[in-house]
């Protein structure tokens, strides 16, 4: 994570980010969710609960600290369930976020297909799930 993301966020540079910072930040980059999953989001990252969510707190969120599953365990999951061509379709890999590890709801499930979609999509409307694997996988620095 860079200085530029958490600024990003920050609009007036007060060193924090208020719910209502996160909200609009959301707006500008065209991310899309529900009230009630934005604040899942913010309550998630403000790990000492003050309301704010401060440069320490946002750069765990962004970089996800803690166990990440490697990469080829992934793909590996993908495998199971990817086309001959190596791809995998939206509704299989809505199935697998939606009942795998951590079993995301379906509203999380379509956040993050609208953030993946343009980035790893094949042609016909599949992923290349080894290149979403690497991205699950991957810490921001």
């Amino acid at each position: 994570m860079s200085a530029d993301d958490f600024k990003l966020f920050d609009v007036d540079g007060k060193g924090y980010i208020t719910p209502a910072d996160f909200d609009a930040a959301l707006k500008k980059i065209n991310k899309s969710c529900s009230p009630a999953y934005q604040k899942q989001i913010f309550d998630a990252a403000d790990k000492n609960k003050d309301g704010k969510v401060d440069p320490d707190e946002f750069r765990a969120m962004m970089n996800r600290e803690g166990a990440l599953t490697p990469a080829g365990d992934i793909i590996s999951a993908f495998e199971k369930l990817a086309d001959e061509d190596g791809t995998l379709s939206m509704s299989a890999l809505k199935d697998l976020m939606s009942n795998w590890g951590d079993k995301m709801s379906d509203e999380e499930v379509d956040f993050m297909i609208k953030d993946v979609q343009g980035k790893f999509l094949v042609t016909d409307g599949k992923l290349d799930y080894k290149k979403f694997a690497q991205l699950m996988a991957s810490k921001t620095s």
